[in-house]
């Protein structure tokens, strides 16, 4: 019985983790619609800004932005979960961003975590954009890309791919332009998870093809390593295009 007792208090507690309060002067909301949208992949923390055609709403009234600071504190914690985003706050604090918070009607990411997210925020959020004009100049934010994301830069990974590229090339004997596309997959904490190559060389070998999207696949889990991102989910995808350095 006590153990009963003592597993339930535990999964009370797990459940009752509450949100970080957003300490801000700035909040920018980038909203589009609460409807699902009907679009072929998930609209994510990441991919939003390229997704939907979103307005830009800034917020810098404090009572407002404490109000909706109270509602954050009663959040409670659920399973996490990717979900599709229409709406995200940008989160500023003496000009620069301090926290990116994405939800919808029924969840809300904060700091990494999910939450069920209460209907009075989405209340809130509606009556904020009734009543402020959108912005006519957008806050110049959008999250890197094609290969941005890698922890030192896209620069930096260039030069990697192509070390890397010379020695296959040495190895395969490889001839003509070599493309590829590379897909990756990263943890918030930024290490590899997944990786898809395509390769695209007229002049290789179905079989010396194989081998060298292996090749890459396993190379850039044992070496590369993304930026940290808490409002990465599992449906984002870390896009890479690579011309050999015979094509640059």
């Amino acid at each position: 019985m006590k153990k009963k007792l003592i597993l339930f208090l535990l999964l009370t507690i797990s459940t009752t983790i509450h949100a970080r309060v957003i300490d801000v002067d700035t909040l920018i909301i980038r909203f589009f619609t609460w409807e699902v949208v009907d679009v072929p992949h998930l609209i994510t923390c990441i991919n939003y800004e390229t997704e939907v055609p979103y307005k830009e709403y800034v917020v810098t009234d404090t009572s407002a932005i404490n109000t909706i600071n109270e509602k954050i504190k009663d959040l409670h914690s659920t399973q996490e979960q990717d979900f599709c985003v229409a709406c995200k706050l940008l989160c500023i604090k003496n000009g620069t961003i301090s926290d990116i918070i994405c939800l919808n009607k029924d969840y809300i990411m904060i700091d990494s975590k999910v939450f069920s997210c209460d209907r009075s925020i989405v209340n809130i959020i509606d009556t904020l954009i009734n009543k402020i004009p959108p912005s006519k100049e957008k806050f110049s934010y959008k999250p890197e890309k094609f290969g941005a994301e890698y922890c030192k830069g896209k620069e930096e990974l260039n030069k990697l791919l192509s070390s890397y590229y010379n020695k296959i090339k040495k190895e395969y004997k490889i001839k003509g332009i070599t493309k590829f596309e590379i897909l990756c997959k990263a943890n918030k904490k930024g290490y590899t998870k997944t990786v898809k190559v395509k390769l695209y060389n007229k002049d290789i070998s179905s079989t010396d093809k194989h081998k060298i999207e292996n090749n890459i696949t396993e190379w850039f889990k044992r070496k590369i390593k993304w930026k940290k991102n808490n409002t990465r989910m599992n449906a984002d995808w870390i896009n890479i295009y690579f011309k050999s350095p015979d094509d640059l």
